[in-house]
């Protein structure tokens, strides 16, 4: 069997109002059943096994007594950074021992807490300084490759530097 592709275009071409309204009804009716379907998905391990399982009996009252369960982030706040670190690390140590706590993720060193987050601990200006650097870099780095760019002697390359910042927190952090 042939299709003929000059009735099937002309067709189409004649119809295509039909063809977009049937289309959108079928969408919305299929779109109405799954969105049924995705609400009753249940993906909890305690809700598809049933509820004598002793396991299961064990999670409700964990549920009734702590409230939940689930990760927990505990963010330390404070005006000076060394006493915020003490306190975080206090911390750590007392849950670490608590019953009620089955992991403790924490970074045991200063230098590894500020390295890991240390666009955090910039100040708004510094960070505006770096986005502005950023920037310039990017547009030199455009006019660069364009073809009617060329070079003067007198102008020297200058590459993205940030050390004025970095040896300012070098030097608030005690380092050398």
């Amino acid at each position: 069997m042939r299709i003929d592709y000059q009735k099937l275009v002309n067709y189409i071409y004649h119809h295509y109002i039909g063809i977009i309204l049937l289309a959108a009804v079928c969408s919305v009716f299929s779109g109405f059943f799954a969105v049924k379907l995705a609400k009753n998905i249940k993906t909890d391990f305690a809700d598809l096994l049933p509820n004598d399982y002793e396991s299961v009996r064990e999670l409700n009252r964990i549920k009734a007594r702590v409230g939940g369960i689930g990760p927990l982030m505990v963010v330390i706040t404070g005006d000076d950074m060394d006493k915020a670190v003490d306190f975080m690390l206090v911390l750590a140590d007392s849950l670490e021992k608590s019953p009620l706590i089955s992991s403790l993720s924490r970074l045991d060193n200063k230098r590894e807490l500020i390295e890991a987050n240390r666009l955090l601990y910039t100040d708004l200006d510094d960070l505006q300084e770096i986005h502005a650097r950023l920037d310039d870099h990017v547009e030199v780095q455009k006019l660069k490759q364009s073809p009617l760019y060329f070079a003067l002697d007198d102008e020297e390359d200058e590459g993205l530097d940030f050390s004025d910042i970095k040896d300012k927190y070098r030097k608030r952090n005690g380092e050398t």
